[in-house]
């Protein structure tokens, strides 16, 4: 059975349905439980004289809207509206972005950042009784799941040379590759980096098959060129996400005007990543750091 619960903006976790829940009197049911499995889609398409049908311009995932239908049975009325007033207060969505959650028999996780929309209002009350549906949107379509694990690039520890001792010798250069699958995904991750200095020049590339215009599938590499020093201890911070792009060391100045002639800041595609990392003038503080979320096209 899933377990359902709502997380207010200022992090206080509220049960909504699942084995936990049944202390409280409250069940998530089957019926009037909507949208858990997949977004909705939009298609933009173009006619054309004299041509049947309509090409196919865009497909566009909806804001997810998901609906729980929830039965609430305690011990008299008086808990019963205290009960709702508790929910309807935690729910209210000019406090802030909540997140639902929902946590499988397997333990498997999935989040989604939304709004509490309606239903409260609508629901059908007998005695210490009460059923309605509860309706979140959220301004994206996809769920998240668990955040991306991925080892750091460092420098490795230093080597000694003999036969001369003590000499020691120590790279100047972070290079290392790293692949990334992510095929049981639904949707590109846009990943956040963090860079820790010392270092004189960032190269990040990934490496993924790519549709082409003909139909067929070739190897693309996509690269981003960061031509800016960065001081022992210092962090630039890389933000990839649609709409947080940004590019910016942590005292807030833009490093934009550093990126190397036609910059991407890519994605990692739903498939396998080859993704490098390259810096110079690096270390023995020196770390590249990925952080990203898997994202799904529902909770189950």
């Amino acid at each position: 059975m899933t377990r359902w619960t709502w997380t207010t903006a200022d992090g206080a976790v509220h049960e909504l349905g699942g084995v936990v829940a049944w202390s409280s009197g409250m069940y998530v049911l089957d019926e009037g439980t909507s949208g858990q499995l997949a977004p909705g889609y939009e298609f933009a398409t173009q006619a054309f004289a004299g041509v049947d049908g309509e090409q196919l311009q865009q497909i566009t995932p909806q804001p997810a809207q998901p609906v729980l239908g929830i039965d609430v049975a305690v011990t008299d009325a008086a808990a019963l509206r205290a009960r709702l007033r508790t929910l309807t207060h935690a729910m209210r969505p000019r406090r802030g972005i909540g997140t639902l959650t929902a946590v499988g028999d397997d333990g498997t996780t999935r989040t989604l950042p939304c709004y509490y929309r309606k239903g409260l209002e609508a629901g059908t009350v007998r005695a210490n009784r009460y059923r309605t549906a509860l309706e979140f949107w959220s301004p994206h379509p996809w769920w998240r799941g668990t955040p991306l694990q991925v080892p750091p690039w460092s420098l490795a520890a230093p080597r000694p040379f003999f036969p001369i001792f003590p000499l020691t010798l120590s790279a100047t250069t972070i290079e290392g590759a790293r692949t990334i699958d992510l095929s049981d995904t639904d949707a590109p991750t846009y990943p956040r980096w963090t860079v820790t200095g010392p270092g004189s020049q960032l190269t990040l590339s990934n490496t993924h098959a790519a549709r082409q215009a003909d139909g067929t599938w070739a190897d693309v590499t996509d690269t981003l060129v960061l031509n800016a020093p960065i001081g022992d201890g210092q962090q630039v911070v890389i933000d990839t996400r649609p709409g947080r792009q940004s590019v910016r060391r942590t005292t807030g100045e833009s490093l934009f005007g550093s990126l190397g002639s036609d910059p991407a800041l890519w994605a990692l595609v739903d498939g396998v990543n080859e993704v490098t990392a390259l810096l110079t003038g690096a270390g023995p503080a020196s770390r590249i750091e990925l952080a990203g979320d898997r994202l799904y096209s529902g909770a189950l």
